[in-house]
């Protein structure tokens, strides 16, 4: 028997299909019973909860959003995004990023504190909008009873795509009416059209930034557009993140005319902004541990750290294949990990930008993101996979195959180079389990 404890709020929500007085550690199989000990509580995964000192022997939601033992792929020429359990490699899910009728192309993601997944749709520019979508996480209690039906419908694996008709266009302004997926929760029409900045702020709300038109506006966790917070500067829109002091960093892309190199800091609070030209063509973004941006030069092979205030710190070469896209941080050693598209490796660097040592992976990587046991993941554009790498010896102890199954014989083409676990996140989660 499964013992399910779900933390929400400050409040715990035990549910058990019976219960037994013990203090003594219960075993998951046919024995209901009822967990208070750290030693119960390690019985299990932890989603968003700790026990830690001082507060042993009871749960409490983490004070901030840490990576998550799950990575979404954007699976962009299916138009879908796929879920993979980081321990064991297993494919959980697969999930339509639009309705029937609607483009997806989806690309870069962002993971939100409660670990549910945000991404953007490049192919989606009708009537001046695009689009993003955001998908449940089941193991946290994410999605969404609609159907009546008991219990969450979902997909299960690989190519297992639950339906979206769209009948009658119900869902081209948004909505997610007739998704037969329970955890897809909810479908946005954007301001900014064919999204490629989607970034997650200490609120938990995303913002959503359009190519080439560069409108960047904010929506809550349920999908409703912030007031007063569309802006448009004339850069980024290519790739984001939110740092710990609140700032939307959005890169410029490869070729965006006059602001063809900048970077845009923008400040909601005070919504001051600079479009930051420092002379190289901008791709990924990533955070260190001290809040240095990373920033990835496409073509010129190189890096640039930028300190918080957006000064810029250094440009490094990366060495490897050329065509730098994904970059990603690991806390332990504050080391950043580069993907190089342009060829079949991965650059590990020191904090300084020293290079430490390239690591052959798939055909095409472009995307690197950091999961819960610090180990690296790396998606494969051309070859059709993910890959794990294992930082303690440089390389890779696993490999998901994302054709093995393919949905309407479409391959995979995993495209996003952005957070997929959650490893940049910093709001605070609201539930937990």
């Amino acid at each position: 028997m499964r013992h399910r404890v779900m933390a929400i709020g400050l409040s715990l929500v035990i549910l058990l299909a019976g219960a037994t007085g013990t203090n003594a550690p219960v075993a998951l199989a046919d024995n209901p019973g009822v967990y208070t000990m750290d030693a119960d509580f390690d019985l299990g995964s932890l989603i968003n909860v700790n026990h830690e000192a001082p507060n042993n022997d009871q749960l409490q939601l983490n004070e901030q959003g840490e990576a998550f033992e799950f990575i979404w792929v954007a699976a962009s020429q299916r138009g879908t995004i796929i879920k993979i359990d980081t321990l064991t490699g297993t494919i959980l899910g697969e999930y339509l990023s639009a309705p029937e009728g609607r483009g997806r192309d989806p690309s870069r993601t962002t993971v939100d504190a409660n670990g549910n997944v945000w991404a953007g749709n490049r192919a989606e520019s009708s009537d001046g909008q695009g689009s993003i979508i955001h998908i449940g996480l089941l193991e946290n209690g994410q999605c969404v009873e609609r159907n009546g039906i008991e219990g969450i419908q979902t997909s299960t694996g690989l190519g297992d795509v639950k339906g979206w008709s769209n009948t009658g266009g119900a869902d081209d302004s948004g909505g997610v009416s007739t998704a037969d997926d329970e955890c897809i929760i909810h479908y946005v029409r954007t301001a900014g059209t064919r999204v490629r900045t989607v970034a997650v702020d200490g609120a938990n709300n995303v913002w959503a930034g359009g190519y080439p038109d560069r409108i960047h506006a904010l929506y809550n966790s349920s999908g409703a557009l912030v007031p007063n917070t569309q802006f448009s500067h004339g850069c980024g829109g290519y790739g984001g993140l939110v740092d710990g002091y609140g700032i939307l960093w959005s890169s410029s892309g490869p070729s965006l005319g006059n602001y063809n190199t900048a970077l845009l800091r923008y400040d909601p609070v005070t919504k001051s902004w600079a479009c930051l030209n420092h002379g190289w063509y901008g791709y990924g973004l990533g955070i260190d541990n001290n809040g240095a941006i990373w920033h990835t030069n496409w073509t010129w092979n190189t890096a640039m750290k930028i300190n918080p205030d957006g000064l810029l710190a250094s440009i490094t070469g990366t060495g490897g294949a050329s065509n730098d896209r994904g970059v990603a941080v690991t806390s332990a050693d504050n080391h950043v990990w580069v993907a190089n598209s342009g060829g079949s490796d991965v650059s590990r660097l020191d904090n300084e930008g020293t290079l430490l040592t390239t690591i052959g992976v798939g055909t095409t990587p472009t995307g690197v993101a950091v999961d819960a046991a610090g180990k690296v993941w790396v998606t494969n554009l051309t070859s059709h996979d993910v890959m794990r790498i294992d930082p303690s010896t440089n390389t890779v102890d696993m490999t998901v195959d994302l054709n093995a199954v393919k949905y309407n014989g479409v391959d995979a083409g995993p495209y996003n180079y952005s957070d997929m676990t959650g490893s940049t996140v910093t709001a605070p989660p609201s539930a937990g389990t």
